[in-house]
């Protein structure tokens, strides 16, 4: 699938970042995948990527380090 969107990183994990992700997530599709750099609080941003939309895509990484990013990202 060819992506359109903007591809958003997001740094942090905590309460601020996990509104930022909401808010994020509305913008759907010109946002089209989130990566959301957090070593804490894992859990809890789960629970609020469980309500974004479902095409949207979001992927976890735990270190804004490029190769960890591009590893996750299948690159």
């Amino acid at each position: 699938m060819i992506r359109r969107g903007l591809n958003i990183a997001l740094i942090g994990g905590g309460r601020w970042a996990r509104v930022h992700a909401q808010v994020l997530s509305s913008l759907y599709p010109r946002v089209s995948r989130l990566i959301w750099v957090s070593h804490y609080y894992r859990s809890s941003a789960l629970k609020v990527a469980a309500q974004f939309p479902p095409d949207l895509d979001v992927q976890f990484v735990d270190s804004i380090e490029p190769d960890r990013i591009a590893q996750s990202l299948g690159q």
